[in-house]
């Protein structure tokens, strides 16, 4: 299931932060993305290892996400992929994989591409692994206890599952009505 608790302060029920208000838009205008949404961008759709890499833009590293039908803007290049250096964890293996400037994320970005940066997670009150790595929350359940979530690395991108109550970052999308 992926239906959303209302009680906003039971994190180990809640699993959708779209049924919030957001701006001056109603609630549920935006949801997180379901284990099967994850499992197309990153493993399924056509072409999908060539639609996702590691990248620093500016200072922040992350994972960059293409669209499925994209198109390099002029001027700039896009290395598909992961470091696949030896022990190429960490901060600097994103920039040594690919980096862009702000002006040159602009460009990415207008034509497309989303970008999560690797921001760690939270345990109770630590916070850590920014920089290292990015953990985003995913509205399908696992079991009782646990929801599936993004993990990705300067190395790799899977899905994985973790304790509702862990704190992972969150990226919402647009619900569109028809």
């Amino acid at each position: 299931p992926t239906i959303a608790s209302k009680n906003n302060d039971d994190y180990t029920t809640f699993v959708d932060w779209g049924i919030n208000k957001i701006g001056n838009e109603s609630p549920n205008t935006w949801r997180t993305l379901t284990m099967q949404e994850v499992e197309y961008i990153i493993n399924v759709r056509t072409n999908a290892s060539n639609l996702i890499g590691v990248a620093q833009v500016d200072t922040i590293v992350g994972l960059v996400l293409l669209p499925d039908n994209w198109t390099c803007p002029n001027g700039i290049i896009f290395k598909p992929g992961f470091n696949e250096s030896l022990n190429a964890l960490g901060r600097k293996y994103y920039g040594e994989h690919q980096t862009f400037s702000l002006s040159d994320w602009k460009k990415l970005e207008e034509s497309g591409a989303v970008f999560l940066p690797a921001a760690g997670d939270r345990y109770k009150t630590g916070i850590s692994s920014v920089q290292y790595y990015g953990n985003y929350h995913v509205t399908t359940e696992y079991n009782t206890i646990t929801t599936y979530n993004l993990f990705f690395s300067s190395q790799k991108a899977a899905l994985y599952y973790g304790f509702r109550g862990d704190g992972l970052s969150v990226r919402l999308v647009r619900d569109f009505k028809e």
